[in-house]
């Protein structure tokens, strides 16, 4: 018996160092100003304010590819750091672009390259990525999966970088959240109507680039060239990056249900 309770503490310890230490991120950005856990990546004359949720507007008079997206302040939101399943989703609460060719809402993971600051265009920049990304083609919303591993100044939403991808169709899409899950070297993409989730499992992912500082993205970017107007917008009503529950929390978990049983027996 005491030598159980011994464990148990132990296992409480562990518990709090890891659910201490976990990665954690589910934000609806309440209120006038960003969460501290996320900084402004503009890039040209993007813009994002907030007010009911997360807007972000990708006009940009100078670049064709327009880009507006936050950046987690916090470097380590790699699933491999993190360890076990982690998920990164986001939930489109308003979708309020005109233009109607390859116009995306995206949440992408980023290497820093060991710098401490992240710069416009890292998805471009950076030599490692993985990204899950909302297309709208032609009226048709398509929901992709890609990544990149030892590419800097590589442009990677595109077929030759893609591990899968899901027909969300036509129609509206707000409400709906899209989000992907990595666990190991393997990748699942799966969105939600409420009602419905689709998803598309079992895609390799590469792991040893991303054991090192990574970061998470959230953005639009229109690659049409065409003009956006500041009406020309994307809301996100939801933001989260959950990681699976602690070993520390299993392991405790484990030890009183032992726990239970031998009381159960004396009894």
């Amino acid at each position: 018996m005491k030598y159980i309770q011994k464990l148990m503490v132990v296992a409480v310890c562990l518990t709090i160092g890891s659910v201490t230490n976990a990665t954690f991120i589910s934000d609806n950005f309440p209120g006038t100003s960003l969460s501290s856990s996320w900084n402004w990546n503009h890039m040209g004359s993007c813009t994002g304010t907030v007010n009911s949720g997360l807007i972000l507007n990708p006009i940009d008079g100078s670049s064709g590819w327009r880009q507006s997206a936050i950046v987690s302040s916090d470097p380590s939101y790699s699933w491999v750091t993190i360890g076990g399943v982690v998920q990164y989703s986001f939930t489109v609460s308003d979708w309020s672009l005109t233009s109607n060719n390859n116009v995306a809402a995206r949440m992408y993971l980023s290497t820093t390259d060991g710098q401490a600051l992240p710069n416009p265009w890292d998805d471009y920049n950076n030599s490692n990525g993985v990204m899950a990304e909302l297309s709208l083609n032609n009226g048709h919303y398509y929901f992709n999966l890609f990544q990149k591993t030892g590419s800097p100044l590589t442009s990677y939403n595109n077929d030759t970088y893609k591990l899968g991808w899901l027909d969300v169709g036509v129609g509206s899409i707000e409400g709906y959240t899209f989000g992907f899950d990595l666990s190991n070297g393997t990748a699942r993409l799966w969105y939600s109507t409420g009602a419905q989730t689709f998803s598309s499992g079992g895609m390799a992912v590469a792991t040893a680039p991303f054991n090192q500082n990574t970061k998470v993205y959230v953005g639009v970017i229109n690659g049409t060239g065409g003009n956006l107007g500041p009406g020309d917008t994307v809301t996100f009503g939801n933001v989260t990056v959950i990681p699976e529950p602690a070993v520390g929390v299993m392991m405790l978990g484990g030890l009183y249900m032992i726990l239970r049983w031998r009381q159960r027996r004396k009894a």
